[in-house]
């Protein structure tokens, strides 16, 4: 938030409390605008995206970066949370602004992923039991979902001036680990570090026009023949709507 209204950019901010949000933006240089956003809930999605949409702008950016690392099984509506929240909170949102995406000259919809993608269960997505009850990597598993998302999101947005790209920030000191101990390796980047990548991916020309690529560092990255896998993102695709149908505009 801090780079891209340096820049220049209407900078819309999502937390999940109404103050937080206005700190946050309050914090940076620019224009800054909160929303309240609870990613686990999905109706708190639809009031988020309609107050988006009451700004009555393209969106040139939308970057799809809350994130939660969970060290005990939770469930929401029966699923598993860390898939919730990662994925099928973002799907929703993005699925709600899409056509405001569309709209501008060159939108752009960046997905953080993460190379953890690699360790998801085996089979990848856990289709036949998204409870979580049954399998553990509960981060990565959403991480994957975040690729294969995004994947078949660019498949979807070719022939438009939109594009869709993952990109993984690396290991990064965020306080994305506070329900887990805050265990980071000593090695985790800064916030400002993490940050860059996907700035580049939401705003530098150099990348505009790119579609479908997962990002580290300013390139392409390694990824898992999973996070590859079009069959497996169109499934994702298809079993994602059916789950927030009752929330999708009509």
């Amino acid at each position: 938030m801090r780079v891209l209204a340096l820049r220049g950019a209407h900078v819309i901010g999502t937390a999940r409390s109404r103050a937080s949000g206005e700190a946050a933006c309050a914090a940076v240089r620019g224009r800054a605008t909160p929303v309240v956003l609870d990613l686990a809930d999905f109706d708190s999605v639809v009031a988020a995206s309609a107050a988006v949409r009451a700004l009555d702008v393209p969106i040139d950016a939308l970057v799809c970066n809350a994130g939660v690392v969970l060290g005990d099984l939770e469930q929401v509506r029966g699923l598993e949370k860390t898939f919730v929240v990662n994925h099928l909170g973002h799907y929703l949102l993005v699925r709600r602004l899409l056509d405001r995406v569309t709209a501008a000259p060159h939108g752009r919809v960046v997905v953080l992923g993460s190379g953890d993608e690699r360790n998801a269960p085996r089979g990848g997505i856990q289709f036949d039991d998204l409870s979580g009850a049954s399998w553990d990597a509960r981060y990565a598993h959403s991480k994957l979902a975040n690729g294969l998302f995004s994947l078949e999101l660019s498949r979807r947005l070719s022939g438009t001036r939109a594009t869709s790209n993952c990109v993984s920030p690396g290991h990064t000191r965020s306080r994305i680990l506070r329900n887990v101990g805050n265990r980071y390796r000593s090695d985790a980047r800064s916030v400002q570090q993490g940050a860059a990548t996907p700035c580049w991916l939401a705003a530098a020309p150099a990348a505009a026009g790119v579609n479908g690529g997962f990002f580290r560092d300013f390139a392409p990255a390694p990824q898992s023949d999973m996070q590859r896998d079009t069959a497996m993102a169109a499934r994702l695709w298809s079993v994602s709507e059916s789950l927030v149908r009752d929330w999708l505009p009509g």
